[in-house]
């Protein structure tokens, strides 16, 4: 008889679905099949928004399992959505050993198809990824999941859920970009016209910093960019703490940009180019440079989902109006009877 075992797979910070602490019973001559199962949810194609990893087949994730003593028990296999099992599954079936001292380690990135290392003589380092371009590949969200170690199919058994592989971001994310005023202006209309990133670095190499949880690390390269994240025209109007996004899309032909999580300085700047109408139909291009440092007060981080909110506000031309007094001018007194006739 074969029975099916699942493994959950979640996309999110520590995120662990609850589930019962049942176990399969394994009776001899039972084949116990290795299988994933996630939680159904909708994200957009190649960005993971929530905590459900995809079932619709937009993204799939690679996988690699290893003994304990480091042989490889499945090799790299990519794995999808099974429609009919509801269920994540290799194409080839891959079944538990039968040996209670044979315990299998669980490896798992995404999405399918990037570049990533395993480090065969340090396995349990986790994956490395060598000179990644973001720039190049901001239609993938890449994720790497948490180690599971030393399971054997009644230690990973965890009711319908079975073992969590949970996946973290590994990029940075700059969901929006929004606009406002800081107070109402009656005869003035100010539009942005330009937004762009400068001296990004936009290449790097990860590693694993902290061994079983794929904490993990960028290191930058020296290459840098700009990238255009709106160009366009857009009337700021919304005031305080109401405001307008941006369509960056239009421009990024995605509603986000991913971002390789760097230290930010002074020397990265994001480009702001806007045009006031005053009442006098004078129109006044503005172009600014906003350091980096000001806006990512706490650098640009791994797994951490950024919104920048730009504020326009002008000064109000203002009258101070006064009068200088008269001044006492020089005069001398006369008689009038030297003047009479």
């Amino acid at each position: 008889m074969k029975k099916i075992f699942y493994i959950a797979t979640v996309a999110a910070l520590a995120l662990v679905s609850c589930s019962k602490n049942n176990e399969i019973d394994l009776t001899k001559g039972d084949d116990v099949l290795i299988t994933y199962n996630a939680v159904a949810g909708m994200n957009t194609k190649a960005l993971v928004e929530s905590s459900a990893y995809p079932t619709d087949g937009s993204v799939t994730f690679g996988t690699i399992v290893k003994d304990q003593d480091g042989n490889t028990y499945i090799k790299q296999q990519e794995v999808t959505y099974d429609t009919d099992l509801s269920t994540f599954n290799t194409a080839v079936d891959y079944y538990w050993p039968k040996s209670s001292s044979t315990t299998l380690n669980f490896y798992a990135y995404s999405p399918f198809g990037i570049s990533v290392e395993l480090d065969e003589e340090n396995v349990q380092d986790g994956f490395k990824i060598t000179g990644y371009d973001v720039a190049a590949n901001q239609d993938k969200d890449v994720m790497i999941a948490e180690e599971q170690t030393g399971l054997t199919s009644k230690s990973a058994a965890n009711g319908e859920n079975g073992v969590s592989t949970i996946f973290h971001h590994k990029l940075a994310l700059l969901k929006a970009i929004n606009v406002n005023l800081d107070k109402e202006y009656s005869s003035a209309t100010i539009k942005v016209k330009e937004i762009k990133l400068g001296g990004i670095s936009h290449k790097g190499d990860f590693t694993n910093t902290e061994e079983g949880k794929h904490v993990g690390a960028w290191t930058a390269t020296t290459d840098t960019t700009i990238v255009s994240l709106f160009s366009g025209e857009t009337e700021v109007e919304k005031v305080k703490d109401d405001v307008d996004a941006l369509n960056i899309k239009a421009t990024l032909g995605y509603d986000y940009y991913l971002l390789l999580p760097q230290t930010v300085t002074e020397n990265q700047t994001l480009y702001v180019s806007y045009t006031i109408e005053n009442a006098s139909e004078y129109t006044e291009p503005v172009n600014v440079k906003i350091p980096l440092n000001k806006i990512f007060t706490s650098n640009i981080e791994i797994n951490k989902k950024y919104t920048v909110t730009l504020t326009f506000g002008l000064d109000q031309i203002l009258w101070d109006a006064s009068v200088t007094d008269w001044e006492e001018g020089t005069t001398t007194a006369v008689s009038v009877k030297d003047y009479q006739n």
